[in-house]
């Protein structure tokens, strides 16, 4: 398995490759119909995506701003809200607390 470069010293060129192969592969996993639909979703989850693995990358070098650090829980709850309705990803909504 080979490992991906770090998202931060990728190209712009190499970034746009790897968000494209993203959305491609959820394009491909998503049981919607509307060919469109799927497009614009799995586009913006791709972009979401490689704004999260940045924002990562820069909180595990000590580079994170907070204004940054403030931005991941929107952008992980949309990327998740994309997901569901492309339909690749279901949400559970259990409380914690039942499963103890």
């Amino acid at each position: 398995m080979t490992q991906r470069q770090n998202i931060l010293e990728m190209t712009p060129r190499a970034r746009r490759a790897y968000a494209k192969r993203i959305a491609s592969k959820l394009v491909g996993e998503s049981p919607l119909r509307r060919k469109k639909t799927k497009e614009v979703l799995a586009e913006s989850t791709a972009a979401l995506k490689l704004q999260l693995e940045t924002l990562t990358e820069k909180q595990a070098e000590g580079t994170l701003k907070a204004e940054e650090a403030r931005t991941m829980p929107a952008l992980a709850s949309q990327m998740l809200r994309n997901l569901t309705s492309l339909g690749v990803t279901t949400l559970d909504d259990v409380d914690d607390d039942e499963e103890l």
